[in-house]
Formats: C-alpha cells, structure tokens, sequence
C-alpha cells in the first residue's frame, strides 16, 4: 500500500510539471516551490486537464523505484533509522518529483514517514474489525449518537484522529457471515465523474448567484434531494427539488433537469456495480415501484442527496433502509475530505472516479475536513419511508426476511449486547 500511494502522488507531481512546462497550466494554481496544487484556485477546465492526462499517462508511468533509494527507504523508514541528512535524499526528491528547496532532504524525508506510519495503522485492522463490526451493528443509538457527538467535537477541535487505520486501497469489509459492511470500489469511468462533477459544480455556482432560486436546505447545509420521498400517507411524492421542474422559474427548471440529466451515466454506473456484485439487491430494489407519478431518475435507487462542497458532521441515517446500502461518491480534486467510520476506526482516502457502499443506517459516519479544493458529493440511498407496511415488497437485502413494518437488522457476529443501559431516550433525528 505504501508504493500504491506513493506513485499515485509522484504521477500527480508528474503531470503538474509536464502541464506547467508545456503552458496548459498557471504558475498561480500551484504552491510557491512546488508541484503541489492549491486547488481552490483550479478552473473546471484545468480539473479536466489534469484528470485526462492522468489518465493517459497511467499506461506509461514507471513504478520502479531505483536500487540505491530503495536502500534509503529500507534504512531510514523502514528499518526506523535515524534521517542521515545524506544527499540522495535530494536526488531522490528530484526522481520523485518534489520541486527544488533549500530543505528539501528533510521535507522529502518526513514526507515518506508520514505515508509510511499512515500505512503501518493499518496492519493489524483486520482484526480489530473482526470484534468492532458486530458492536458497531448492535450498539444502541443512543451510544452511536455519542460517539457521532464526540467525534464531530474532536475532528473539529485539532482534525487528528489517532489509532485509525488508514486505508488507501480497495476493498471490502464483511461481517463473519459474509454480509458487506463497507464496499470500496472504482466507478472504472473517469469520464463519467468528471462530467458529473462539472454538471454538479455548474448547478452549484449558479444557485449560489440566484438566491431565488436556493431551498432552505441549501441555504443553510448546502444539501439537496433528488428524487422520491413518502411521508405520513403510502403514496410517495417528489422531493421539493425534483418538483423544480415544474416551477415558474424556467432558469431554475433547466438548471435542475440539467442536473438530474448529468448524472444519468454516474448512475449506470452504479446500477451496473450493483447488478454484478449484489444481484440480489439489485433485483429487488429494480423492482420497487413507486406508483404512477413518481419516476425513479437515478436506476435503482429512488433518492439522491447532493452535498455541494460542504462536509456533514458524523451521525448515521436511521432512516435509510437496514437491509440496503447507501453510496457516496465524492466528486473534485481535494486534500482532506476523507470518509471516516469511528466506530470500526477507519479512514478511507477517496477520491473522484471511486465510491463507497456502505450500511448508513448502522454505521456512524462522517467526513475529515477538507484541507484545499472543492468536494462535492452523490449519495445514492434508499429511504426507508418509500416502502411501507401494506406494500408487497420483500426485504431488500438478506434472505425472504418480510418488509417491512419490522426493519429486520443483518446477523451480528456475536450474541453479546452491546446496547447502552439507558434504553428511555428517544433516537434524534440526523440529516443527512
């Protein structure tokens, strides 16, 4: 994992210089003695350079790291020696693409370290998930409330959170029983993100311009839905934002169907992971009807939230079906942002053109701060509250399990309770 994350870096350091050199990119876009982007300050168009070419120089990059700082890397961090101050640190730097410093050993140095000690976290997770999976299904809310509570606190007071296992690479994260409980994955379309991060970015930028045109939610999270809700009755209504379309405001009407139009191919995309990874799910949530009047614009699932560039405190979704998963997917070139789970201690580095599926309304979950660049995200899900107790639906996930009225939970691993004491306290409610 280490050289996987490593390269991945250079090759970005890589294609910022080779952009620089032949004027396809503004000095001013980069830090002072760097190859390094301050991304708040990247057009659209440069995001889209920038992804092509990473792109097509992927087939071509060399990961081969030479025999000599091979040696530095085995000695000094590694092998936890004392930092030598020898001079092929700064050849290796120069090899590795790290821009000229005067202190550039040291900086190349540390830079190697802080990667490195990321990596070793997560040696021994798998273990610590065999235990932390089954409490995290069984814990009580009110205890996972407190844990989104003190996490949020403590994210926000110094953004270090130690003993978490860093993870870089994709994978899957099941229970004893074999069920998903995090699924990182690819979307294997680079095109499609960065089209969906350009329609996503454009809908956001212009309802920050037109004040008309921005619902409550908006105005105070910087979140929308798309797509079906039901409430107190059985029939399922359009969200306030899909109703857009059929608004006085024709600017706002293009906007919204230009959005809901621009994530057709993320959304295949995801329909396609679903059908060949989770066949059964996908059969059954391809089947929900909706009833007459409400079209499921985003393949399987009926609902989608849009975080634009804002990043949601931890809590779960106790609303979101037990038995589904819900997807995110993170959209812009960012530092930061990661995906954090506290209650299994995972750190998950995604980035645009991957995703995560994951149990949210089991797992308390949230995001690191973004340190520069803009993030925006898709989150795929199903809302417990489209399926109801007279409709002839099946469980979505597990087995011929009855839907619903009783929300039946996944196996846990063990048959210790792991609840709080405390069972009188009504579950609050967290938006998404």
């Amino acid at each position: 994992m280490f050289f996987t994350k490593f390269f991945e870096k250079k090759q970005l350091r890589y294609v910022i210089s080779k952009l620089l050199k032949k004027g396809l990119l503004s000095p001013n876009v980069i830090k002072p003695n760097t190859f390094s982007l301050m991304y708040n300050m990247l057009s659209n168009n440069d995001l889209s350079i920038i992804s092509e070419t990473i792109q097509k120089e992927k087939k071509n990059f060399n990961t081969e790291i030479p025999s000599k700082f091979m040696n530095l890397l085995d000695s000094e961090i590694f092998g936890q020696r004392n930092f030598t101050k020898s001079d092929e640190w700064k050849e290796f730097a120069s090899w590795a693409y790290f821009a000229a410093d005067s202190n550039i050993k040291k900086q190349f140095y540390n830079h190697c370290k802080i990667l490195w000690s990321k990596i070793q976290n997560t040696n021994n997770y798998e273990q610590l998930l065999n235990e932390a999976i089954p409490m995290a299904i069984d814990r009580h809310p009110n205890d996972k409330d407190q844990i989104a509570s003190k996490t949020t606190e403590k994210i926000i007071e110094d953004n270090n959170l130690k003993g978490y296992n860093h993870i870089f690479e994709l994978q899957c994260f099941k229970n004893e029983s074999g069920e998903t409980i995090i699924d990182f994955f690819d979307l294997n379309n680079l095109t499609a993100a960065n089209d969906a991060y350009t329609v996503v970015d454009n809908y956001y930028r212009h309802t920050l311009k037109n004040p008309s045109h921005q619902t409550k939610q908006f105005k105070t999270e910087y979140v929308e839905h798309f797509g079906a809700f039901t409430s107190s009755n059985n029939e399922p209504y359009t969200t306030a934002n899909t109703a857009a379309t059929t608004s006085k405001n024709q600017d706002h009407q293009i906007c919204v169907r230009n959005l809901t139009q621009g994530l057709q191919p993320l959304s295949k995309i995801i329909d396609n992971y679903f059908k060949n990874t989770y066949p059964s799910l996908y059969d059954k949530m391809k089947i929900l009807d909706l009833g007459p009047n409400v079209p499921k614009s985003f393949g399987i699932f009926p609902t989608v939230a849009i975080n634009y560039n804002a990043i949601c405190a931890f809590h779960r979704d106790p609303n979101d079906h037990p038995n589904s998963l819900c997807v995110v997917c993170p959209l812009g070139l960012f530092e930061g942002g990661q995906l954090v789970f506290p209650e299994l201690k995972l750190i998950i580095h995604i980035k645009q053109g991957q995703a995560i599926a994951f149990r949210s309304h089991f797992l308390v979950h949230g995001n690191s701060p973004v340190i520069t660049g803009n993030r925006h995200s898709v989150v795929f899900f199903v809302h417990g509250s489209v399926i109801k107790q007279n409709r002839p639906f099946n469980t979505l996930f597990f087995g011929d399990l009855d839907l619903d009225g009783n929300h039946h939970r996944i196996k846990a691993n063990s048959k210790k309770d792991y609840s709080s004491k405390n069972n009188s306290k009504k579950v609050s409610k967290n938006s998404r």
